[in-house]
């Protein structure tokens, strides 16, 4: 016959666990409540927080390719219809007036499906160059990859990967979204710091109603104790 300390296939038995809550005073077992409430609560709270961010995320995501979407059905169509040269030169004419956001912060780019920058409205400098190479989170691989994919494929694909704003010490994440146009990949991306400030901010105001909820326990505890 087991004693109650003892173990069975290597588990505690229950009437172990009984015994010892049973040898707790209430204080001490009103403390071991509201330690599993608080867990449970932060639990909860992190939950909801992710949820808030993916909702702000997905929200963002949507606006953006909706935007692109326009312009690429656009581009689609002049490229149709011209040489490279004049479509080129008819897109950089296009997406050079499609500015949005802060600081007209919001563009799109054009580029091959080499990923060089054929249109790129905040440097033109840069154009023909390669885009700065960046870690892709769903592949694995650099982002070069990806204008290849689209351009190969012709399927239009969201991906996301860490970025550091200028200017801006901390990385952050960013969402981008390709759309084939022909042999060209038409892009634009969105900073997900706003998805970011949404969690802090729903943690933060949890762990403060959390906290101010197991304080009035812990006093309400201390009083019946006492």
């Amino acid at each position: 016959m087991l004693l109650p300390a003892e173990k069975e296939n290597g588990h505690v038995n229950p009437s172990r666990i009984t015994m010892l809550l049973s040898r707790l005073q209430f204080g001490a077992k009103m403390n071991v409540l509201m330690g599993l409430m608080l867990l449970l609560s932060l639990g909860g709270a992190l939950f909801n927080a992710l949820s808030a961010k993916d909702s702000v995320s997905g929200a963002l995501e949507l606006g953006l390719q909706s935007q692109v979407d326009s312009y690429a059905g656009i581009l689609s169509d002049l490229h149709s219809r011209m040489d490279d040269q004049q479509f080129q030169a008819e897109a950089r004419a296009l997406l050079s007036k499609a500015r949005w956001g802060e600081g007209l912060s919001g563009y799109l780019f054009l580029a091959d499906k080499q990923g060089r920058l054929v249109v790129f409205p905040p440097k033109p400098e840069n154009e023909g160059k390669p885009v700065p190479a960046t870690r892709v989170n769903e592949t694995g691989r650099d982002i070069t990859d990806s204008f290849a994919e689209v351009a190969r494929t012709q399927r239009s694909v969201i991906i996301h990967y860490d970025y550091q704003k200028p200017g801006n010490t901390q990385v952050q994440g960013k969402s981008t979204y390709l759309v084939p146009v022909g042999e060209y990949v038409l892009g634009s991306g969105i900073s997900l710091d706003s998805a970011d400030a949404a969690f802090s901010a729903y943690m933060w105001n949890s762990a403060q109603c959390v906290l101010l909820n197991m304080l009035a326990l812990l006093l309400v505890v201390h009083l019946i104790a006492h």
